[in-house]
């Protein structure tokens, strides 16, 4: 009885844990722009194929969305800010990459599957 009872709570708590991801990923969504999401979904497909400092995944990214070079490292700081990418190694290091974060990840994932063709 107790291990039933304690299964029902649990159950009950990841569909409330649920309800609160799933809000705050419209809210995500809601206070990124459209180019912000396609600059975050076009990385995180980059990202998958080859590790990318910076500033090469600046310039990458600014090749593939025909936007200027500043424009995508502008973007890609204040979404690294908001914690969708995380660095590797030293600050300054022209060695270190960037990635996404698990948030990243799975907000490119709600992104991918909101959208009925990929975003460019």
């Amino acid at each position: 009885m107790f291990v039933s009872n304690s299964l029902i709570e649990l159950k009950k708590e990841l569909l409330f844990l649920n309800e609160i991801l799933k809000q705050s990923s419209k809210a995500v969504l809601y206070t990124l722009n459209d180019v912000q999401k396609s600059i975050l979904c076009n990385a995180g497909m980059l990202l998958e194929e080859e590790a990318y400092s910076l500033n090469k995944l600046s310039e990458k990214l600014g090749i593939k969305l025909h936007r200027p070079y500043s424009t995508i490292k502008w973007n890609l700081l204040k979404l690294k800010k908001l914690g969708f990418f995380e660095s590797n190694g030293r600050q300054g290091d022209t060695s270190s990459t960037i990635e996404l974060t698990p948030l990243g990840k799975y907000i490119v994932s709600v992104i991918n599957n909101a959208t009925p063709k990929s975003i460019n």
